[in-house]
């Protein structure tokens, strides 16, 4: 899941050769289907929350792949049952800084 999710990172690239196009990963991360769950958005099999600038792939019991940009980051979870999207980037943002030797960001 995250060799999914690695090329959405890279602007479609996977060890410098291009094997996404850059419109289609630009089309992803610039949504333009507002869906009916508040802040969220839709294009191209991919969900967002802009306002987090987090991007996703999600399936069955949270099977999913996150894309956080701003902070590199791709991560690939499976899971059971369902939680909320909010509190898995609060983590994986929170992980992203501390590896980094950051002061990690307050719970929202």
């Amino acid at each position: 899941m995250a060799k999914i999710g690695v090329p959405y990172l890279q602007g479609g690239q996977w060890n410098g050769r291009q094997v996404v196009p850059r419109s289609w990963v630009e089309r992803v991360f610039k949504p333009k289907v507002d869906m009916d769950f508040p802040g969220y958005r839709y294009a191209d099999y991919w969900w967002s929350i802009p306002g987090r600038k987090a991007y996703f792939a999600s399936g069955f019991n949270r099977q999913v792949i996150m894309v956080l940009p701003e902070l590199g980051v791709v991560a690939a979870l499976t899971g059971r049952d369902h939680y909320p999207f909010n509190d898995l980037i609060n983590h994986l943002e929170r992980a992203a800084r501390a590896s980094r030797g950051a002061r990690p960001a307050p719970t929202r």
